[in-house]
């Protein structure tokens, strides 16, 4: 499903890409912190993967690992009581698999944060690109990661044997002077392209100086973004 070569290098790239809006992410993990602190008594090991520093450093006062998958699956006698996923999670070719690993890891009575990308994540310009597509070749491609229905992922945490699962859609709203600035934070996001299968209809200059001049007319820049963030808890 993923070029993960690519992802890795994106990933990469956007540890060095200065933008002037914050990284999804730490949105989300503003909504993850109220959770923390509700149940702080209960935590006392935790995980994250995540390398941004904005975020480990407000668990800064916990005794977290900041891991990747890799190394969260497989260091030896890793256990914790709370495990956040943020974004990294949506590029994962087999969620599922991921999130039954994930379970023995989980102290009993632990919790599980995730975040994914709903239906409607990006939807205004997903629609917006597919008009112009459809207008210059005369079909659509798929330019964007797969997303996830609120149903589904209710159902795989039931069937994965996780416990009061509840899951809530979260709107974000950014403003973008341009299209360049927008194309700047999906950059460091490392949001942009990295599927398998690449489309075969390459964006010429005409296409993009038309999506340009639409971002401001049809949208005036505003791009929504829907996330869906789970809390799931491991049985006592």
């Amino acid at each position: 499903m993923f070029n993960h070569k690519i992802i890795k290098k994106k990933l990469s790239r956007s540890l060095s890409i200065v933008s002037s809006k914050n990284h999804i992410d730490e949105l989300i993990f503003e909504i993850y912190l109220s959770i923390i602190n509700e149940q702080r008594a209960k935590f006392n090991d935790l995980c994250i993967v995540s390398n941004n520093q904005n975020i480990i450093s407000q668990l800064s006062s916990k005794n977290v690992k900041a891991l990747t998958f890799k190394k969260l699956f497989l260091e030896e006698n890793n256990s914790f009581d709370l495990i956040i996923i943020l974004s990294e999670l949506n590029f994962r070719d087999k969620i599922e698999i991921d999130l039954k690993n994930i379970k023995p890891i989980l102290k009993k009575e632990g919790l599980l944060l995730c975040s994914f990308f709903s239906e409607k994540n990006l939807f205004n310009f997903k629609d917006l690109m597919n008009k112009i597509e459809i207008c210059f070749f005369n079909g659509i491609s798929q330019r964007f990661h797969p997303i996830i229905d609120i149903r589904d992922i209710g159902n795989l945490f039931n069937q994965l044997g996780y416990n009061n699962t509840v899951i809530q859609k979260e709107n974000f709203q950014y403003q973008y002077d341009s299209l360049e600035q927008f194309i700047i934070h999906m950059r460091k996001m490392a949001f942009t392209n990295a599927l398998l299968t690449r489309s075969n209809r390459p964006l010429n200059k005409k296409f993009y100086l038309e999506l340009k001049k639409e971002f401001i007319q049809t949208l005036n820049g505003n791009i929504n973004f829907e996330i869906l963030i789970s809390c799931s808890w491991k049985e006592s």
